[in-house]
């Protein structure tokens, strides 16, 4: 099986972010989102006089039913909004793993539509954590590009495991795809720490588990979900990000800032 090879500057040029990529996410978003939440990623700015059921709230960087003026807190928008999104975007990923199995499409095939349900949906969650489309800057694009990058070049190196025999076509390689599309739920908080720091001026962030999930323990250098919430309030950006443990993008733990 043959696949494309990227070098690292073709891969950033991949992960780079404009107004057609947005476009493609949006589509991505209200394919894969719960119907009552397509909107959201359009979502406007509260204040501006526009109907809308939810709206984005500048000031303090959280989403609003503009009904009652509940503030939705961004726990609340993963686990309701985003979490399905991501299920979704699972389905589809295996979906298009179990046509490499069967041969029905080739590896370059495949790798082209793991790169578009890679980069798209981790742009559609980043836009989302930072208040949709329309409230994102270039230079909040230009922060999503290096999530993205991040990950595409993690990708990469799955994609030349198939190609060298080392990843084989049997059920790893749907559990191995499932890594890619939790990864979104990282792009959310990452993009998250990113506005709490550059617009709300936070300078404290602290690790929060996940009450119903199965947590991860310390294994050689890499430190366990328990025991970085264990270190309560750490200065913003210093704690390591959702999939640099040893649950890796399984993890579901969130942060919260001060």
């Amino acid at each position: 099986m043959k696949a494309a090879h990227y070098t690292n500057e073709e891969i950033q040029q991949i992960a780079a972010v404009n107004e057609a990529d947005v476009e493609i996410a949006r589509d991505m978003w209200r394919r894969y989102s719960l119907p009552l939440f397509r909107d959201l990623i359009d979502a406007p700015l509260y204040g501006s006089g526009e109907r809308a059921r939810i709206a984005w709230d500048a000031r303090t960087r959280r989403y609003i039913y503009t009904a009652n003026g509940y503030r939705i807190p961004p726990i609340e928008i993963r686990n309701r909004i985003i979490e399905p999104f991501l299920a979704n975007v699972r389905f589809a990923m295996r979906f298009v793993s179990a046509r490499l199995q069967s041969g029905e499409i080739t590896l370059i095939e495949w790798q082209r539509e793991m790169y578009n349900l890679t980069k798209y949906p981790q742009l559609a969650a980043a836009l989302i954590a930072n208040g949709g489309a329309r409230n994102s800057t270039q230079t909040d694009y230009a922060a999503i590009a290096a999530l993205i990058l991040a990950l595409l070049l993690f990708l990469q190196a799955f994609v030349l495991d198939i190609e060298a025999g080392k990843q084989l076509l049997n059920g790893t390689l749907l559990t191995r795809g499932d890594l890619y599309a939790n990864a979104g739920r990282d792009a959310y908080e990452e993009m998250g720490r990113y506005g709490e720091r550059l617009y709300l001026g936070s300078t404290m962030e602290r690790r929060v588990l996940d009450p119903g999930a199965h947590h991860c323990h310390t294994i050689d250098d890499w430190t366990g979900c328990p025991e970085l919430a264990e270190l309560g309030w750490r200065p913003i950006g210093t704690l390591p990000r959702l999939y640099d443990t040893p649950c890796r993008t399984n993890c579901r733990c969130h942060f919260e800032y001060q």
